[in-house]
């Protein structure tokens, strides 16, 4: 096998090396918690394929989007897409009637994979997606009034017999090659609407091989991966399951957010992949404990190690190795944790490179700095000012394609062959890596979710009322991670045709509600949590666009 094999690759070649009883997912069900081999998986992987070859797949040219939460079926059906050189299109399932319209509309979506709930949510959006043509239901019925087929995925399975030769599986026009486009992932897009960010096989495998070359070692046949963030997300995705593929381990899935402990104790697995507000809630839940008499607190700030002990045999005894990532975490925390004996490491990445960039190796962590880079890149750094610090670039194997149907953002996301991270570092003597602030204005909330200012801000200039918008991303001493902020000024001719007598206290509760309403139609993690009025107009550019920079922390609070 090559060093960039595709996933169907990966699963072949991880069954063929496995005993037959080997365990690839672990999961709740009926009260209690049930296994999956590598080898009945791919025997699933194999059924599905079926189907979707008989709906038209296209090998390299269809697209599938898959709209469902965490399970292991939701990787079985991405593995039968890409097993057969389609490209999976991954949604959010808690995105808006209208954002998931934009997507199935942008990407040409041809088949959905789905659940009934959200069917129901679509149904009066679906006669207006023409390239849509299929539906396989997870999860329960086929609803009625379905402008197109549909099945559902226990019926899909049933038609195909253990063993059974398969027509399109077994037909080598649909294998796929490593630079076929593996999956479309969507991110908030800088121009108001997501766009679709086209990575192949060779980007997930290369990042996932040099990311198991920083943590080598920890990672092997015998490890269990606690699968508690949602996999549409490109961290989730090869983190948590194609480092895991590639290592012949297992995934366990989470039941949900509430039974994180039980389901730890239960589970016992050896690799947690989080972010930083599960890393939060991780530590607020042990300090907790340790606070509730003078002898636990002693224990903490004395003999810390031993404090760790007992918190990794709450977590199932065999935990030793969580990396944080998605968004910058809470130093503090990190410290905690490491002094604690308890292996807590920081990565960075990007959706456009796979996404993983760079780790703190376990054995040699820097807390401050997200590590030296993954294996089989390089990066640099650009126009470094005297401080040694500049827009952090890569270049490598992990790189995307482009985004689908949008040259412009494409050759704007490059310099030369370097992709722009849009973000500032600096590099010390042995590669280590520290993010020292963004050239751009991406905002990543702790979750780990990525809003762009320019999305939301279109949406709020919609209303008349509004005469100019910032959105900033601000923050709260004491609290990780940053917040969604927004800045407004009304528009006068407006305000005084509609609101003629209306004060300046007025004002302000006019504007707040006028962004609100605005925000409705975008995801709830979107929404200005804060919302500062100005009365005076908000300074711009010879563009009329608002002087960001000139804003910048105005909404921090001390």
């Amino acid at each position: 096998m090559n060093d960039f094999p595709t996933l169907r690759e990966l699963l072949e070649e991880a069954v063929r090396a496995e005993p037959r009883d080997h365990v690839f997912a672990r999961w709740h069900e009926g009260g209690a918690w049930r296994t999956r081999t590598y080898a009945e998986t791919l025997e699933r992987v194999r059924a599905l394929s079926e189907w979707f070859g008989n709906q038209g797949l296209v090998p390299h040219h269809t697209h599938v989007a898959l709209l469902l939460p965490n399970s292991p079926e939701w990787l079985e059906i991405y593995l039968a897409i890409v097993g057969l050189a389609g490209t999976v299109v991954p949604i959010d399932p808690k995105l808006t009637p209208a954002e998931l319209h934009h997507i199935l509309s942008d990407s040409g979506a041809a088949l959905l994979v789905t659940d009934p709930a959200h069917l129901k949510t679509l149904a009066g959006a679906l006669p207006t997606l023409p390239s849509l043509r299929g539906a396989l239901v997870v999860g329960g019925a086929v609803p009625e009034g379905l402008p197109f087929a549909a099945e559902t995925l226990e019926a899909v399975l049933e038609a195909v017999p253990a063993d059974t030769p398969l027509r399109f599986w077994d037909a080598p026009g649909h294998r796929p090659s490593p630079d076929d486009v593996c999956a479309i992932l969507y991110t908030s897009g800088t121009t108001g609407k997501p766009k679709g960010a086209m990575l192949t096989h060779r980007n997930f495998s290369a990042d996932a091989l040099g990311a198991l070359k920083l943590i080598s070692g920890y990672v092997t046949p015998h490890d269990d991966f606690l699968v508690v963030l949602p996999l549409f997300h490109a961290f989730a995705f090869t983190a948590n399951f194609v480092v895991a593929l590639r290592a012949h381990a297992t995934l366990s899935y989470l039941r949900s957010l509430r039974t994180l402990s039980e389901d730890l104790r239960q589970v016992r697995p050896t690799v947690l992949m989080t972010v930083p507000l599960m890393a939060e809630k991780l530590h607020a839940r042990l300090m907790e404990s340790v606070r509730k008499n003078v002898w636990g607190r002693l224990a903490h700030r004395l003999l810390p190690r031993r404090v760790g002990r007992r918190v990794l045999d709450a977590m199932g005894g065999r935990l030793r190795l969580i990396i944080v990532g998605g968004a910058k975490a809470d130093q503090a925390i990190l410290h905690d944790f490491n002094r604690m004996g308890i292996p807590m490491s920081e990565g960075y990445g990007l959706t456009e490179c796979a996404p993983v960039v760079s780790v703190c190796p376990p054995e040699r962590i820097r807390i401050g700095t997200i590590g030296p880079a993954i294996g089989g890149i390089e990066v640099r750094l650009s126009e470094a000012d005297d401080q040694g610090v500049g827009e952090l670039q890569v270049r490598g194997p992990i790189t995307f394609r482009g985004y689908w149907g949008n040259p412009e953002a494409t050759e704007a996301a490059y310099d030369g062959d370097w992709l722009r991270t849009g973000d500032l570092a600096s590099l010390d003597a042995e590669g280590y890596i520290t993010i020292r602030g963004r050239a751009k204005a991406l905002i990543v909330n702790r979750e780990g979710k990525n809003i762009y200012p320019e999305e939301v801000e279109q949406a709020i200039a919609r209303d008349p009322l509004v005469g100019a918008v910032v959105v900033l991303a601000y923050a709260t001493r004491g609290e990780p991670g940053e917040k969604v902020g927004a800045l407004v000024s009304p528009n006068r001719d407006t305000l005084a045709r509609l609101h003629p007598k209306a004060t300046p206290e007025e004002t302000r509760t006019l504007l707040r509600e006028a962004v609100k309403r605005q925000c409705a139609a975008l995801a709830a993690y979107k929404h200005p949590r804060k919302i500062e009025v100005s009365l005076e107009p908000l300074t711009l550019t010879s563009t009329q666009k608002v002087r960001r920079c000139l804003y910048a922390g105005t909404l921090d609070e001390v």
